[in-house]
């Protein structure tokens, strides 16, 4: 299974916080926007989750 934090308008990957990430955990901010103004989503094997 392949998890993802990707922009739903634009399809950029969302970078992971480097202070709360570790080799056991990726940690993403969740009111992070992408630079094109659009937001990021929850993508389970290239599929958007909840949206």
């Amino acid at each position: 299974m392949k998890i993802e934090k990707k922009c739903i308008k634009c399809g950029a990957k969302q970078e992971k916080d480097k202070k709360k990430s570790n080799e056991n955990w990726e940690v993403y901010d969740n009111k992070a926007k992408c630079k094109c103004g659009g937001e990021y989503g929850l993508y389970v094997d290239g599929r958007l989750i909840g949206g």
